[in-house]
């Protein structure tokens, strides 16, 4: 890893806020759902309340843009195809807010969600040749993500 320079700190701060913006366009989507079609929708037992996606969410954003940092940081070869492989499952993380609730579609939600769990295996897959702490900072997203797909898939059976 690079010797890290106080405009190292500047690039941590643009990837978070480029996270957060991304997020931020599909809590719109989200948001205009809860209380009408989500909220009448049949979900699992194992649905968490919905406070807790806040918080939830807010520490992962915080764990990806440090892993995509620490990317940054690393002097090995290989970034691209990181940087590549984060922003097509954080694409794909945006349109399932589309797909999922402004579409109100949960089988076309359940196969975005899908792709999503396989971009992110395969970027931390990517990261962990260029940065093992990157990789293991997307862990507890992956894991989220597994756990979304599951709520996903028993809202799609149940409805």
């Amino acid at each position: 890893m690079k010797k890290v320079e106080f405009k190292d700190f500047g690039v941590l701060l643009g990837i978070f806020v480029v996270i957060v913006v991304i997020q931020a366009l599909g809590a719109y989507f989200t948001s205009t759902s809860l209380s009408t079609w989500y909220a009448g929708l049949v979900r699992p037992s194992w649905t968490p309340p919905n406070w807790l996606f806040g918080p939830v969410w807010s520490l992962l954003y915080v764990m990806m843009s440090v892993s995509v940092w620490f990317v940054y940081l690393s002097k090995k070869k290989g970034k691209g195809l990181c940087y590549f492989l984060f922003g097509m499952q954080m694409f794909f993380n945006f349109l399932w807010t589309i797909v999922f609730f402004r579409m109100e579609n949960s089988l076309l939600g359940l196969i975005d969600i899908l792709l999503i769990d396989i971009f992110l295996l395969i970027t931390i897959v990517s990261f962990y040749r260029v940065s093992k702490p990157a990789a293991w900072l997307l862990v507890p997203y992956l894991c989220w993500v597994i756990y979304a797909s599951t709520l996903n898939f028993g809202i799609y059976l149940l409805n």
